[in-house]
């Protein structure tokens, strides 16, 4: 028998509010968020350039993902010590959206890489609003047969048309031939036309993983032409996992760059709020 209180949740189920479910639907795209990103995410998606809205507060902001705590959809939890906490979907929150994603807590050895990859995303969102991410997870519920070796971090595809493979990389698995053939497939890649599936790479990475990243490109220039090894940007990203964002506008600007990177990416500094 189906009391009232199950049918109610049942119907909360089927048609949740849709800012709760953009919140939901965010977080289940970037597997886990940090608190500190998520206020980030929200006023980049809600305040602003849209419409001319003002900045969502802080305060509302908790509010609903205290709502959503309670609800049972999300778990907000302290994962490291003296660091903001991090939220993920619960069982019931991913029954919500009709996903197979994973929804246990996250593991320690992957928050740097989750961090990263936020960031990444809350950076791109500021420089293309109007472009659209992509994420791993959407990636693998679309493909027929996903080949997760092949899989970038995301894609971003553009208002143009573009569409750009997003690597975020903390750390290289793989010898040097191994990380040249990585990138020969993706560059290989072909839509049912024949033409590119990909419009450019770049890959976002710091110290021995960016270097292995140039000579890698340099082997693929070697190997093809200069005119495809163009296609691969290497952005140098000082990846500060523990970096506090606390700013509602993320200030981003391009800026030329060396070599043959054509499409760097930097962070300035914001005022507190």
């Amino acid at each position: 028998m189906i009391t009232p209180n199950q049918s109610l949740e049942e119907k909360q189920l089927r048609h949740p509010d849709p800012r709760n479910a953009s919140i939901l639907t965010l977080v289940l795209q970037q597997r886990a968020i940090r608190i500190d990103q998520m206020m980030c995410f929200i006023t980049a998606c809600e305040g602003g350039s849209q419409g001319h809205r003002p900045f969502p507060s802080k305060s509302s902001i908790h509010n609903r993902i205290e709502h959503l705590q309670r609800e049972g959809l999300l778990n907000l939890e302290q994962i490291e010590q003296g660091q903001p906490g991090w939220i993920w979907l619960t069982k019931k929150g991913v029954r919500m959206l009709g996903s197979t994603a994973p929804w246990k807590r996250p593991g320690r050895h992957v928050l740097p890489f989750l961090s990263a990859s936020n960031a990444i995303r809350l950076l791109l969102t500021e420089q293309y609003p109007q472009a659209t991410w992509r994420s791993r997870q959407q990636l693998k519920e679309a493909a027929t047969k996903p080949r997760e070796s092949l899989l970038p971090t995301a894609e971003l595809l553009t208002d143009s048309g573009q569409r750009i493979a997003i690597h975020v990389m903390i750390r290289l698995v793989g010898t040097d031939e191994q990380v040249v053939m990585h990138i020969c497939e993706q560059l290989a890649h072909n839509t049912d036309d024949g033409t590119p599936y990909y419009t450019a790479l770049w890959y976002y990475a710091s110290g021995k993983e960016e270097q292995r990243l140039r000579t890698a490109r340099a082997i693929v220039a070697a190997l093809t032409t200069q005119a495809i090894a163009r296609k691969i940007s290497i952005i140098s990203s000082p990846f500060q996992p523990h970096q506090r964002w606390n700013h509602p506008h993320l200030a981003v600007q391009t800026h030329p760059c060396s070599g043959n990177d054509n499409a760097c990416i930097s962070m300035r500094k914001g005022e507190k709020p």
